[in-house]
């Protein structure tokens, strides 16, 4: 990993994540297309993505609590300007080494962001960029190499 790598900015932050809240809000999981893009992220949205992806089922029973963690209007959906804010807040907070704020969202969010399709799958290079992203220059390489030529030795090139 080379610790050179910029570090995504604001602007490019609110962009991966105002892409991922149009594919996370998608009508296509309620069976006779009643739900229209409302430009509203709730539980439901969480849930559908979370099994299109196959989280552990430890999130996806815990959509509800997952969407309630990050949402500070009460209200119970976020709209694309709370998610965009919340999750630069938490992202800000983990880089200046801030580690109490919840982060399954944004978890959730960075997966998706690197698999839009919602295959459940990443490359390794996705992954590493990703990890790099979130955390910056306070990530240690040896411990990422490791991590991947582990997994390229096994035979696995991609990251579930």
């Amino acid at each position: 990993l080379n610790a050179d790598l910029p570090e995504e900015s604001d602007e490019e932050l609110a962009f991966r994540m105002s892409n991922v809240f149009d594919i996370m809000c998608s009508p296509k999981h309620v069976k006779n297309s009643l739900k229209k893009r409302n430009g509203k992220l709730d539980a439901i949205d969480i849930a559908f993505v979370l099994r299109k992806i196959k989280a552990p089922k430890s999130y996806i029973a815990s959509a509800s609590e997952i969407l309630w963690e990050v949402n500070d209007s009460g209200l119970s959906y976020l709209s694309k300007d709370s998610l965009i804010s919340s999750c630069t807040r938490i992202i800000h907070n983990q880089r200046a080494g801030v580690v109490s704020d919840p982060i399954r969202l944004l978890n959730v969010i960075d997966f998706v962001s690197k698999d839009p399709q919602l295959t459940g799958e990443i490359s390794a290079r996705d992954c590493v960029l990703l990890i790099h992203s979130r955390f910056g220059g306070k990530v240690k390489s040896v411990t990422l190499r490791n991590l991947f030529i582990n997994n390229h030795q096994a035979g696995q090139s991609r990251i579930r």
